[in-house]
């Protein structure tokens, strides 16, 4: 008797080696049962699509391994683009979602590039790695969204965009802390990269969606999320081993030196009056908190190029160890708000772009609300900084705030980033 042969079935989303071997895929994931038995690799093409946008929007240039969780390039960069030809029965919603998407990738990557002095190698992973891990993980996809259509609205005031922002952050907030509350391997790179798109977006969220609060609040709490996912090895750079922060960037050499540090004259006052008024761990917080004031001060004596001065302006609220002193920010410690109207003022020196517009203003006049008339001489430095229309002067204004010993004493001279020593992803 002639044995009968085996009869195999085509699959259309298993994994490679069942498609090419023509058979059905159980899709186990990392590795399906037939692999296993055979102990192949099992190579997995990109997700299927989700959310009801069309899988023609989706590059298959990126594959998923067995042996690691990240999409791996396999060819040279291209832009996520749309086929040729209709999408069957668009609903309203997919199509302002596919247009925000063009968005990110056509117009919102370049503005990041250029305002945080990015690679052409960042803009590679800012075009690819966040829309192709946005279609397996809702939370990404709408953190994309509220970025596209905040950086629209900053563009275009005209466009009335801010409820639709409002929704796309709220639903990205919510499905982010349920994600983050039961992390799995698959979705740490995803967690990572919207935690940062959230942080860098924090001051145009509150903008466009006219939050009366303060902003920097906001932006030092999503730093500290951030800085989680930084210090765990798993931020949107460290995904790839092989690529370091230098490739990352176009601002020249990141060469931390050594800087004077020391608490601002200015602020020395305002630790000692209320000395008696707080306890350990508060003064402790807030006295760090000045003390890297200084650090930011001591960074602009040395002769860094603007790129450099700039990304450790932005990059403040990382180095701070404690996280005291965010929690006394959003309680309007008032000595906490004075010494963080003393780091809005460094926002001047940024250039002016959607992602940092009216920050200095509109803080510090919610700081002033905050405020009784008794804390007003404590913000002399910050109100005479407003004041400084020049770059070149307002640096020396600022360099004017820390004592001749402290420029003296190299022995007290500090890294900025010495308090994150151990996280390369820095």
């Amino acid at each position: 008797m002639v044995q009968k042969k085996r009869p195999h079935f085509k699959t259309a989303t298993g994994c490679k080696l069942c498609k090419t071997r023509r058979v059905k895929c159980d899709e186990k994931r990392p590795q399906c049962t037939s692999c296993q038995r055979r102990g192949a690799a099992c190579d997995y093409p990109l997700p299927p699509r989700s959310h009801g946008l069309d899988k023609g929007f989706i590059s298959d240039e990126f594959t998923v391994t067995s042996s690691s969780p990240f999409p791996t390039p396999a060819t040279p960069p291209l832009a996520v683009a749309p086929r040729s030809g209709p999408i069957p029965n668009p609903s309203a919603e997919h199509t302002l979602e596919l247009r925000l998407l063009h968005q990110y990738t056509a117009d919102t990557v370049d503005s990041l590039l250029q305002t945080f002095q990015l690679s052409d190698r960042a803009g590679y992973f800012l075009r690819r790695l966040p829309p192709n891990l946005a279609f397996e993980h809702r939370f990404l996809l709408d953190s994309i969204m509220a970025l596209a259509m905040v950086h629209i609205h900053a563009t275009d005031r005209t466009i009335e965009s801010a409820d639709r922002l409002m929704i796309y952050r709220q639903k990205a907030i919510a499905s982010f802390r349920k994600a983050l509350a039961k992390p799995s391997q698959d979705s740490l790179p995803a967690l990572a990269i919207t935690s940062l798109l959230f942080f860098v977006s924090s001051f145009s969220s509150d903008r466009s969606t006219g939050h009366t609060g303060l902003w920097v609040a906001n932006w030092l709490s999503l730093a500290r999320g951030a800085k989680v996912f930084l210090g765990t090895r798993v931020g949107f750079v460290s995904t790839f081993s092989d690529t370091s922060v230098e490739s990352m960037y176009s601002g020249g050499h990141l060469f931390d030196y050594a800087a004077p540090a020391a608490v601002p004259t200015c602020l020395l006052p305002l630790l000692e009056a209320h000395r008696e008024t707080s306890g350990v761990r508060d003064r402790e917080a807030l006295a760090e908190a000045a003390f890297c004031i200084g650090k930011l001060i001591g960074a602009l004596s040395l002769p860094s190029s603007k790129s450099w001065i700039e990304l450790k302006i932005r990059s403040w609220p990382l180095i701070l160890t404690s996280n005291r002193f965010v929690e006394l920010v959003h309680m309007n410690d008032p000595t906490a708000l004075v010494i963080i109207a003393h780091y809005i003022m460094f926002f001047q020196l940024l250039p002016a772009d959607w992602l940092f517009e009216d920050v200095v203003t509109h803080d510090l006049h919610v700081v002033e609300g905050l405020l009784s008339s008794e804390w007003y001489p404590f913000l002399e430095v910050p109100r005479k900084a407003l004041c400084i229309q020049e770059k070149v002067k307002l640096q020396e204004w600022f360099l004017s705030q820390l004592s001749q010993e402290a420029y003296t004493d190299e022995k007290s001279f500090e890294q900025f980033f010495s308090s994150l020593q151990g996280q390369k992803s820095l």
